[in-house]
């Protein structure tokens, strides 16, 4: 069993998220790529940090828009 690290190690996915976003007028399909390595990395650490609230495989829907994950992003 692996030990929970000190930082979240998807929020800098989350925070790429949030750029693409913004740069791409919040046009969630040309950020696909960017969302699937959050779900990637929310995948391999678990629900244990708050940026991968449903990300976990199964819980995203297409069609949902992204919440919020910019806390935290520098």
């Amino acid at each position: 069993m692996s030990t929970k690290p000190s930082t979240d190690p998807c929020q800098k996915y989350a925070c790429k998220i949030q750029t693409c976003l913004q740069a791409m007028n919040y046009q969630e399909d040309k950020c696909e790529l960017v969302i699937d390595s959050l779900v990637e990395c929310c995948e391999k650490y678990g629900a244990r940090y708050n940026c991968c609230s449903g990300f976990l495989k199964g819980q995203r829907k297409r069609n949902k828009p992204i919440k919020d994950s910019s806390e935290g992003c520098r």
